[in-house]
């Protein structure tokens, strides 16, 4: 089992079996929600003074994004839906395009929030910033 850890979190290798039957390469668990998670855990063993330790590393992490999701092997969000096969082509059409439009926003905030405050990124970030104000404030 692989398990990488970054900024966001922490994204665990699917066995193959699961891969194979839904797409879903990896789970992404937040980063705020682990440690708030771990922290409820250690309390109902009654390790309070670690607890508080643990959910004060919690706060420290913003914790806006998904909680848990399931990831396909590029590592953007992957739903599994049974109807596939009985949806129209023009459905089909929509959802994979929903579906990419999810993708593109994962990845944007991936990046963004692994984005250092230095002002050689000012540039990409106002770009992306003004481009998504136009497109979705239109």
């Amino acid at each position: 089992m692989n398990v990488e850890v970054n900024k966001s979190g922490m994204w665990i290798d699917m066995p193959p079996g699961f891969v194979d039957k839904t797409r879903c390469k990896t789970l992404h668990v937040d980063a705020r929600y682990f440690y708030e998670a771990l922290s409820d855990m250690l309390e109902e063993d009654g390790e309070y003074r670690f607890a508080a330790m643990i959910r004060d590393v919690a706060s420290s992490y913003g914790g806006d994004g998904d909680r848990i999701k399931f990831a396909d092997k590029n590592g953007d969000s992957a739903q599994s839906y049974g109807d596939w096969d009985s949806l129209p082509d023009d459905e089909k059409r929509n959802r994979g395009n929903r579906n990419a439009i999810i993708r593109i926003l994962d990845r944007v905030r991936s990046q963004v929030l692994s984005m250092s405050d230095s002002a050689t990124n000012t540039e990409w970030i106002s770009n992306a910033r003004l481009g998504l104000t136009d497109l979705f404030f239109e």
